[in-house]
């Protein structure tokens, strides 16, 4: 199966992550960031950590 078969989420980033993101000034960082967030568009909930607070369950 290839990629362009796939369906995939779209990325949105705020306007905050996009000034940070336009801080970085090391083109390997570049790349890193760019590459993990194309990944996160299959299936971003089996990627990472939840953002959940444990403390009230």
């Amino acid at each position: 199966m290839s990629d362009e078969s796939i369906t995939g989420y779209a990325i949105q980033l705020t306007h905050l992550a996009l000034q940070m993101l336009a801080t970085v000034k090391d083109r390997r960082e570049q790349e890193k960031l760019r590459d993990r967030i194309e990944q996160l568009k299959i299936e971003p909930e089996k990627q990472g950590k939840a953002l959940v607070d444990n403390l009230w369950r």
